[in-house]
């Protein structure tokens, strides 16, 4: 499968929050459509108010009040005359400035303005927001809460965005239970919805395949029923090299084995196959292996598979390193602790075995270092961020 050509949908403008845009948005109309003023106010011919000050105010005969319902209200200008306006309201012709409230003062059925104004002063010209024919949003942007608006401002209700891609995730080992079962004896199947709170995250639809047992048939079975309702599959555990791991074996059976290790720790046995020309991924059972699996492959797949660069799923921050990191001779998946410190953020390294689930509840992000590469202590580094910026906590 190519990236990015997981075909298009149509949704509703409320429901399209951190969707990617499938093709550029084009402006059918001015917004604003006509001259309105963006202040409340009076409007008048600013020639009439050149000499106004405090001291010597210009007195107007007030001929009315518009306000944003009015429109389309058509009313004109006679001679030394203004009209209250509100914000939005339309504007009377003749017409060509708008005096702020706090500039003016009432005095019977007549206003005074206390200061002069300019032609256009107060006032939004017809597309001054947005012009008929530009583009307004382009091919690729992941829609924010402000591109909901303006493409609402457009008069549009639905958008056609790229698909969202599958993840499923299948559990592996005769040791795990699921949650209706269970134990704190027993391994929990808990790091299933790790994987799939974090494909949420990056912008996928998780769906959950349960647990297979250490069993290359059952194993094959299962993936295959995942590539069948998903775009890529994940399996968490049963990857290494004991004697029940046989998910490469499974694999194997129905495509091709990829890749099985990397220079990466935490997390050197993970791996990628491809079956039915779907990516199959690897997770070590071990939390923080499973998680740099998950970020440093599985994350950027789904992005690219959705048609954007991993950075837009992705975020990162700038961070000083609190400590010196040594050279290393593979790659090091750094997980770190933000914290606001006077002068920015400081990022600390979170410790603890690659099996302790709480480390990473402790850490805001990661670092991937690479090999023979070391970091001094208040070197600025990129952090990338679990989730999205909005979730983060820097404490």
């Amino acid at each position: 499968m190519r990236p990015g050509l997981l075909g298009t949908e149509i949704v509703r403008v409320e429901n399209a929050l951190g969707r990617v845009i499938a093709e550029g948005i084009e402006s059918t109309l001015d917004v604003p459509c006509f001259v309105r003023p963006w202040v409340d106010g009076y409007s008048t011919k600013a020639e009439w108010t050149r000499r106004a000050s405090a001291t010597r105010p210009v007195t107007l005969r007030l001929a009315g009040r518009l306000f944003p319902e009015d429109y389309p209200k058509s009313t004109k200008l006679g001679n030394g005359e203004a009209f209250y306006v509100a914000c939005g309201a339309p504007l009377p012709d003749g017409a060509d400035c708008v005096i702020k409230a706090e500039d003016a003062r009432m005095v019977g059925s007549r206003v005074q303005i206390l200061k002069g104004a300019k032609p256009g002063q107060g006032l939004s010209r017809a597309g001054e927001d947005i012009r008929r024919g530009s583009l307004a949003l382009k091919k690729g942007q992941v829609i924010r809460a402000q591109d909901l608006g303006l493409i609402l401002a457009l008069g549009k209700r639905e958008v056609s965005v790229i698909r969202k891609p599958k993840l499923a995730i299948l559990s592996v080992g005769d040791e795990i239970v699921d949650l209706d079962h269970f134990d704190p004896h027993r391994i929990v199947n808990n790091y299933a919805y790790v994987i799939s709170a974090a494909a949420s995250e990056a912008g996928a639809i998780p769906i959950l395949l349960g647990i297979a047992p250490d069993d290359p048939e059952s194993i094959a079975a299962k993936l295959t029923e995942g590539l069948h309702l998903a775009d890529a599959v994940a399996t968490i555990g049963g990857c290494s090299v004991g004697a029940k791991d046989f998910v490469p074996d499974a694999i194997a059976k129905l495509g091709e084995v990829i890749a099985h290790g990397v220079r990466i720790k935490p997390g050197h046995v993970a791996g990628v196959g491809v079956a039915g020309g779907k990516p199959i991924f690897m997770l070590p059972g071990h939390i923080s292996s499973c998680m740099m699996a998950f970020y440093v492959f599985v994350a950027p797949t789904l992005a690219r598979l959705a048609g954007v660069t991993p950075g837009k799923m992705l975020p990162s921050i700038g961070a000083k390193s609190s400590v010196t990191i040594e050279k290393a001779t593979t790659y090091t998946f750094l997980r770190l602790s933000l914290k606001e410190r006077s002068g920015g953020l400081l990022a600390e390294p979170v410790h603890g075995g690659t099996n302790i689930l709480s480390s990473l509840s402790r850490a805001n992000g990661f670092a991937l270092v690479p090999p023979r590469r070391s970091i001094r202590k208040g070197q600025q580094i990129s952090v990338t961020l679990f989730g999205r910026l909005e979730h983060a906590s820097f404490n």
